[in-house]
């Protein structure tokens, strides 16, 4: 029988599995403790300062409503998943106390990791009322603007019957104003303006209504003050070039410059075909 003697072998096989151990338990407080608990209040704090923005109009309203939405479904379950992880690592790095992981001298290493924690957890604990408060003000918001909204729509309704007047009266006055035509014209201009101001009020009314998820705002009163006031504008302004060009006494055709005859011709054709009923 020979007998070998392993001890100081056991010890060095001990030791490197202590070490092995420990370089383990390291990389666990390193990589599953302080470096996720940094990222998980990276997270926090970039989720904070998103629930501190302000709808200042209907778009950015859309925007953070939508943000809201993807918050709730996705940023807010994934840091409570991250951070369900980050306590069972917590547990499991707790639970390895007998091999001593703290060192016997005083130092700050069991403080260190117990503050992450209580930061870690203090920062998570935000969420809840940062959520709440972010989706109240966002509804106290929406309230304002459909508030505002049903105003603009009651202004641009305001808007219409009274454009409406002011192109029937026009049209019914026309006739015995056209001796005046220099005049009639410029309120035909005026009136027109007004008309194209007017669709683009209504553009930005759909566009809000839009936003808003409301119904969107139709009225053929619009189009059909537009269809009665150009080819009334057309054919005074036609009949002010046509007088400008014929000022003078038995002028003849040939006189006139063939640019401008030539111009008046075309504006003969655009007021005709804007002017004559269609057959179908």
């Amino acid at each position: 029988m020979i007998r070998i003697e392993c001890t100081e072998i056991n010890q060095i096989l001990r030791k490197n599995i202590l070490d092995c151990i420990y370089d383990l338990l390291k990389f666990v407080e390193k990589t599953n403790i302080r470096s996720k608990s940094r990222e998980l209040n990276t997270s926090i704090e970039k989720l904070r300062d998103n629930l501190s923005q302000t709808a200042d109009n209907e778009e950015t309203l859309n925007q953070l409503e939508t943000l809201l939405e993807n918050f709730k479904n996705e940023t807010v379950p994934s840091i409570y998943a991250e951070y369900r992880d980050f306590i069972e690592w917590i547990f499991f790095y707790f639970d390895q106390d007998l091999y001593k992981i703290f060192p016997d001298k005083q130092t700050d290493s069991l403080s260190s990791i117990e503050n992450t924690i209580r930061t870690t957890f203090s920062n998570v604990n935000l969420i809840p009322n940062d959520m709440e408060s972010f989706e109240k003000n966002l509804t106290l918001s929406r309230e304002k603007f459909e508030e505002a909204l049903n105003k603009s729509r009651v202004q641009y309704s305001k808007f219409l019957e009274q454009l409406k007047i002011d192109v029937d009266t026009i049209k019914e006055k026309a006739p015995n104003e056209i001796a005046d035509e220099q005049n009639l014209l410029d309120n035909l201009k005026k009136l027109n303006d007004k008309v194209l101001d007017g669709y683009n009020d209504l553009k930005i009314l759909t566009r809000k209504e839009d936003l808003l998820g409301s119904y969107s705002t139709e009225d053929d009163r619009h189009d059909q003050c537009l269809k009665d006031i150009q080819p009334l504008m057309n054919y005074v302004s036609f009949y002010v070039e046509f007088k400008s060009a014929t000022a003078f006494d038995f002028i003849e055709v040939r006189t006139i410059e063939f640019s401008i005859l030539t111009a008046l011709i075309e504006k003969s054709f655009e007021v005709y075909e804007n002017s004559v009923p269609k057959v179908l």
